[in-house]
Parts: C-alpha cells; sequence; structure tokens
C-alpha cells in the first residue's frame, strides 16, 4: 500500500483559528501559534512533501529531491583527491559507508546487487584506526609534585612502556571511511541461468 502524499502547498492541510489565534496542523491538531514562523511549522508537520529547489517533488525531511541529492554527492566525490588503491587497504563506499575487506569482498557485493562495474559505488580509501597509547600525562593529577610515575612507581612505568610498544606493533584495529577517491578496474560478468 503506497502511502499518501501531503505537498506543502497544499490549501487544506493547516487552518488559521481566530478563536486562538494560531496555525494548526490538520494531520494531528498540534497548535503552533502566530508567531514569524508558525505557518511554515504547522505546514512542515502537517506535510510529507514540499518541492525541491529544482521544482521536483522530495520528501519533507530532506532539503533535496533525490536528483539533487545524488548530484551533490556526486559534486563532493569528484572533488576529492584522487590516490591509486594499494589491492589491501580496506575500502569502503563514499556516501554509505558499505565497507570491504578485499576485492574478493567487493566483486560478490557488486554481483549480489547487480552492479556491473566496482566504480559506480563511488569508492573510498579507507584510513586504519589504532589503539590508542597510554599517555603518561593522564596520571598527573594524582601523581606528588614535581614527580611522574616513573618516580613513583617504575614498575607500572616499564609495563605502560611495554604495552605501548605491544599496542604501536599491533597495526590497525578498525578502519573508517577517508577523504580519498579510489577506481577500481572491476566489471561484473553476470552469469544468466535458466
Amino acid at each position: 500500500m503506497e502511502k499518501e502524499i501531503i505537498m506543502y502547498d497544499a490549501p487544506d492541510i493547516v487552518e488559521f483559528r481566530t478563536n486562538i489565534e494560531g496555525w494548526v496542523s490538520k494531520k494531528d491538531r498540534r497548535f503552533f501559534g502566530t508567531g514569524d514562523n508558525a505557518e511554515h511549522m504547522a505546514r512542515y508537520h502537517a506535510s510529507t512533501h514540499s518541492k525541491c529547489e529544482c521544482g521536483a517533488v522530495k520528501a519533507t525531511p530532506y532539503i533535496r529531491c533525490d536528483s539533487c541529492r545524488h548530484k551533490s554527492v556526486q559534486t563532493k566525490y569528484a572533488e576529492l583527491p584522487f590516490k591509486e588503491w594499494d589491492g589491501k587497504t580496506f575500502l569502503c563506499t563514499f556516501w554509505d559507508e558499505t565497507y570491504f575487506q578485499d576485492e574478493e569482498a567487493l566483486y560478490d557485493y557488486c554481483y549480489d546487487n547487480e552492479i556491473a562495474n566496482a566504480n559506480e559505488l563511488n569508492l573510498v580509501i579507507c584510513a586504519p584506526n589504532y589503539l590508542p597509547e597510554i599517555q603518561f600525562e593522564q596520571f598527573e593529577d594524582e601523581m606528588p609534585e614535581d614527580m611522574g610515575i616513573n618516580d613513583v612507581a617504575p614498575d607500572i612505568y616499564k609495563k605502560i612502556i611495554e604495552l605501548n610498544k605491544e599496542i604501536h606493533a599491533h597495526g590497525p584495529i578498525s578502519w573508517s571511511a577517508s577523504k580519498v577517491r579510489t577506481t577500481i578496474d572491476m566489471v561484473i560478468d553476470f552469469i544468466e541461468f535458466d
């Protein structure tokens, strides 16, 4: 069942009441008063759709229609710096951050979603996230004046140094989208089964 479309500028979705002086949404009888923005707020609350700046119909919570949002994403993506993918670093999609561990995962995603060319996904190279090392400054408030953790607890100090070496050597624990775009030469051949 399709949801009813109620346009922002439809004349019958709000009414001005004189007995209480203000705008009321016909959606749920919510009162918005008489302030400078009251009619707009009542219309926004009662509507499901309005017009985009291009003239197309858009869903109310969005600033732009699907087409304008797509164009905006494409423009932002094209403005990112480009770097060749090394074949090892995680990748993800620019807009919705779908992550790919390797080329096989990317291929499977494209195949499952019937995407013929991986470059349609607007891929970005991911940046590694590391565990933060323990900073000795975090103990300063508990230390006696003019003394450090090495002076007060040398055995703990040594263990923190060892732990920080382990943390540093561990490598990435996760990946996040970066602001560097890339392309992949991967065209998917879809096999038709009878």
